[in-house]
């Protein structure tokens, strides 16, 4: 878009120099080379700029997601975060297939590091809290059941 409004504004600008300078093409070309280069390196900063702020927002939404659904915990799910703040650890061995370790994740709260490859062994899966989650819990343990730090 801003490369058609530059493009169109260098054919106007054009057309007025045509009027000032009617023998020198040389002026003109450079002219348009110019601002066509101009309105693609615009376009690359606005593309920029709209990545940017778009990740911000998603950024946002996703936070607020998860303070929404930590504001509505059910008493196992307080038991499993209860753990990450009492012992001030943002990963923790959970026995793999545990229903509660694995809705938290689903909703985003918990993040799966590790886990076995092979089906056939039963070990532990490492769970890391969101650092949304981890913040939001640190600022407000009575969600959990935990009594707020000095």
């Amino acid at each position: 878009m801003a490369s058609v409004v530059l493009a169109l504004a260098a054919l106007f600008g054009i057309a007025r120099l045509r009027r000032e300078f009617p023998a020198d093409n040389f002026v003109r070309v450079c002219l348009l080379a110019f601002l066509l280069a101009a309105s693609g390196l615009l376009t690359y900063l606005l593309e920029h700029i709209w990545n940017a702020l778009s990740t911000k927002r998603r950024e946002a939404k996703r936070r607020r997601k998860i303070i929404e659904r930590l504001a509505d915990l059910t008493p196992e799910e307080q038991h499993t975060l209860r753990n990450y703040v009492e012992q001030e650890r943002k990963t923790i061995n959970f026995a793999p297939f545990e229903g509660v370790v694995e809705l938290l994740a689903k909703d985003g709260i918990l993040v799966l590091l590790a886990q076995n490859s092979n089906p056939n062994v039963l070990c532990s899966e490492t769970y890391a809290i969101d650092r949304a989650a981890w913040e939001h819990l640190n600022t407000h343990p009575e969600l959990v059941h935990l009594e707020r730090r000095p």
